[in-house]
C-alpha cells in the first residue's frame, strides 16, 4: 500500500512516499479500513522531530523505523476480523485510533471496532478526519478528566486557552451544543472567528492578560502550554473548579529518563504541581484517548448542524512535507487535511 513513512527524525523533508509497504492484518474484533482522509496535528509534527520516540518505539515492539504517523483516519470498511458486529463492509467511518503499531499516513488500517463510529451523511470524508483527533483530544480533557457530560455541562463555563486553532475551533462548537458559557483567548485576527464559532467572551491576548479579564470559569482548558498560575486565577475559588492541559512534559521526560524514571518522575511532577493549587476540585494532565462513543456523540452533532468543520486548507498524502511546514509556520486557523486515497 501507499503510506508516507519517516525513516529518521527531522525535518519535514524527512518523509519519504512508500507504495509497497504490507497491508495491515486484521485481527479479532478489528475491521479493515480504507483511509480516504487524515489531517494533520502539532502532536504529528513533534513526532516527526523525536518527541514520545521512547513510549511510541516500544508500542511498535521497539522498532522506531521505518513509522508512519497520523492520528485520525476516515475511510471505509473493506474488511471485518473474527468476532467484529459494530460495522459492515462499505460503512464510512472516522476516528483517532490506537496508533501503536502504525499512523493514518497510509492507504489502509487496522482498527479496533469499538475505536471508530459511522459518519453522519452530512460529513465528507476530509471534514469526518477534520474532526476526529480534536474530538478525542478534547473529549479525553474535558470528559474523562474535566467531568463533563451531555447531561451536566448547561451553564457551566469552560475557558479555552486557545480558541482559533483545531482543538479551538471544534471544542467551542462542542461547548456550545452542550450548552456551556464559553471563553476563549485569540489573536485579534482571529478573534472574529471564535466569536463566530459562538465563544461567549474573547479576549485578545494582544491587547489583555486574559487572567486580568476572565473570572469565575468551572474548567480551564489549557491547550496551549500557558503559564498555569495566570490560568488558575480565571477559575472559581470554591474547591470545585477544574484545570486541564494537554501540554505538559510527560512524554519529555520519558524521552529523557527512559521508561521507568521517566513515567516516575513525571508523575512526581504532576503531584507537585497539583499540591500547588489546593483550592481546585481537580488537576490534570491528559493526552487524546480512541473513543467510539465519544465520536458517536460528535457525529450527531455534526449531523444536526451543531459543529462545522473548520477545514483552512487540504493536501495529497504525496505533500504531507508541506502540510507539516504549513502547520508549523503557525496561525493556522483551522485543520490541515491530507487526502490519502
Amino acid at each position: 500500500m501507499r503510506a508516507a513513512e519517516i525513516h529518521e527524525y527531522g525535518p519535514p523533508d524527512v518523509f519519504r512516499l512508500t507504495t509497497d509497504r504490507p497491508d495491515p492484518t486484521v485481527g479479532p474484533g478489528q475491521v479493515l479500513v480504507h483511509t480516504r482522509a487524515t489531517s494533520v496535528n502539532p502532536i504529528d509534527c513533534r513526532m516527526r522531530g523525536g518527541y514520545g520516540r521512547v513510549l511510541f518505539a516500544m508500542m511498535r515492539g521497539g522498532n522506531e523505523f521505518p513509522a508512519v504517523l497520523g492520528r485520525d483516519i476516515a475511510g471505509e470498511v473493506v474488511a471485518v476480523g473474527q468476532g467484529a458486529s459494530r460495522f459492515s463492509i462499505g460503512d464510512r467511518v472516522f476516528g483517532a485510533p490506537n496508533t501503536g503499531l502504525q499512523g493514518t499516513y497510509a492507504e489502509f488500517m487496522a482498527v479496533a471496532e469499538g475505536e471508530l463510529a459511522v459518519i453522519p451523511d452530512t460529513l465528507g470524508f476530509a471534514e469526518a478526519a477534520s474532526l476526529a483527533y480534536v474530538a478525542a483530544t478534547s473529549w479525553a480533557a474535558l470528559v474523562t478528566h474535566g467531568g463533563l457530560s451531555a447531561e451536566n455541562a448547561a451553564g457551566q463555563r469552560v475557558l479555552l486557552v486557545a480558541g482559533a486553532g483545531g482543538i479551538g475551533s471544534f471544542t467551542i462548537q462542542w461547548l456550545k451544543a452542550w450548552g456551556c458559557h464559553v471563553g476563549a483567548v485569540a489573536s485579534a485576527r482571529n478573534a472574529g472567528l471564535v466569536r463566530g464559532l459562538g465563544a461567549d467572551e474573547v479576549v485578545d491576548y494582544g491587547s489583555a492578560d486574559f487572567a486580568e479579564v476572565l473570572r469565575d470559569y468551572d474548567v480551564v482548558y489549557d491547550n496551549l502550554g500557558t503559564d498555569e498560575g495566570r490560568a488558575v486565577r480565571t477559575l472559581k475559588t470554591d474547591g470545585t473548579a477544574r484545570f486541564v492541559t494537554i501540554v505538559h512534559p510527560f512524554l519529555s521526560t520519558v524521552d529523557e529518563l527512559g521508561m521507568e524514571k521517566g513515567m516516575g518522575a513525571a508523575n512526581e511532577e504532576q503531584a507537585r504541581r497539583r499540591e500547588q493549587y489546593p483550592a481546585l476540585g481537580g488537576y490534570a494532565w491528559s493526552v487524546a484517548q480512541p473513543t467510539g462513543d465519544g465520536m458517536a456523540e460528535i457525529a450527531r452533532l455534526a449531523a444536526a448542524g451543531k459543529i462545522r468543520p473548520q477545514i483552512t486548507d487540504t493536501y495529497p498524502l504525496d505533500r504531507v512535507a508541506d502540510a507539516h511546514t504549513r502547520l508549523e509556520e503557525g496561525h493556522v486557523a483551522g485543520k490541515l487535511v491530507l487526502a490519502v486515497s
